[in-house]
């Protein structure tokens, strides 16, 4: 009689009772042709062993990258963030990385000056990394499991456009679009002189450029600034003053309907006339006909020029949510506006309400007057 021996065919967390039973009828099976199925799975342990990445560069560059280029819309972005603030691990064996690097790193960041928003978005890119290492089963174990999340110390300032601010930047942008048709007017005077082909006349035109219709509406629709550049007059409905944002877009991934005021309809309607492609598909198309990937020159001039600091673009889309909320616009109607999944960030403009502390405790006060409901008060003899 042979020898027995034991096999284990998988843990109880992984399989059902019936998948088990399954698998004991296969090995058994395999067993009684003489296959000795302890070295088929140590073999194949040995092999998964030499085919795990050493380093966190291998294992971006064999699997990694192409995962998230293909399912994560900002894919690009984040392996840019990983390659480029944690260069000092890329080649490092990952069975030497440990809490302590991150958290030097983490320290001489925040030294230099960076935001802890900014250095918490770069620590939950490289710690997706690692847990989908360890989904994956290539990682034994998760080194930053342990690190702990860095704190906003609970204060989130909410930039937006005061109102100053915002009439400086209307000014700017129409004092940048003459000076860009007085440009193009000074160069076909000198193609002329010289008999070539003059450019396209802007003197027709509501808008010189891009730059000023991007800013208007993203001022009157809240878009995101992907959501803007991947714009198409598809997605425009001027007739119904509606425009919608696809879910392929959006950083949700649903789809939203925003109606456009007067002055995006206006926008949207001057700049369809103007642009020699508003037959093409996208709504802001760059020279090469693709969406842009940003306008940090003009957006960058365009700010020193109004005198505006410590603004990003996407304060636009606060100034948008900020100045409904000082409308008195309901917190969950600029949630949709703005195509947030909960009212957890729409919350960030609730203290612009007009008396919103106010108006919600008044709610509490009974219809009927207390002189009415309990007559008139009782006057006490002397």
């Amino acid at each position: 009689m042979g020898k027995r021996c034991r096999l284990r065919v998988g843990r109880t967390t992984d399989m059902t009772a019936t998948q088990a039973r399954g698998l004991a009828k296969q090995y058994a099976g395999q067993v009684a042709q003489g296959i000795d199925v302890q070295a088929e799975k140590q073999e194949k342990r040995e092999k998964q062993r030499s085919d795990t990445p050493k380093s966190l560069r291998a294992f971006l560059e064999c699997h990694y990258e192409e995962w998230l280029l293909i399912n994560n819309r900002s894919g690009k972005r984040e392996v840019q963030r990983i390659k480029g603030q944690f260069e000092f691990l890329l080649d490092l064996p990952i069975n030497r990385v440990h809490v302590w690097h991150i958290q030097k790193w983490q320290a001489k960041k925040l030294k230099e000056g960076c935001s802890r928003s900014t250095v918490g978005r770069n620590l939950a890119t490289i710690r997706t990394c690692f847990s989908r290492g360890m989904k994956w089963g290539f990682f034994d174990v998760n080194p930053l499991a342990e690190l702990p999340s860095i704190s906003a110390n609970g204060r989130t300032t909410t930039r937006y456009l005061l109102k100053d601010e915002e009439s400086r930047l209307r000014a700017a942008l129409r004092e940048r679009d003459s000076d860009l048709r007085k440009k193009r007017g000074r160069y076909n005077a000198w193609r002329d002189e010289r008999h070539l082909e003059p450019f396209p006349s802007l003197s027709e035109q509501q808008f010189a450029d891009h730059l000023e219709p991007m800013i208007l509406l993203s001022l009157n629709t809240g878009l995101r600034r992907g959501e803007l550049f991947s714009l198409r007059w598809s997605n425009v409905d001027l007739q119904g003053k509606n425009l919608s944002v696809s879910g392929e877009d959006a950083k949700s991934g649903k789809s939203r309907e925003i109606p456009l005021n007067e002055e995006a309809y206006e926008v949207l309607e001057h700049w369809k006339a103007g642009v020699s492609n508003a037959d093409g598909n996208l709504v802001f198309p760059n020279k090469s006909n693709e969406p842009f990937r940003d306008v940090k020159r003009a957006w960058s001039t365009i700010k020193a020029r109004s005198a505006i600091t410590g603004f990003r673009w996407h304060d636009l889309r606060h100034t948008f949510a900020s100045n409904l909320a000082m409308n008195g616009v309901a917190i969950n109607s600029i949630r949709e506006l703005l195509g947030h999944s909960d009212l957890t960030m729409t919350l960030r403009y609730a203290h612009l309400s007009p008396n919103h502390l106010s108006t919600a405790v008044e709610t509490l006060s009974p219809t009927i007057s207390r002189s009415s409901q309990y007559g008139q008060p009782i006057k006490m003899g002397t």
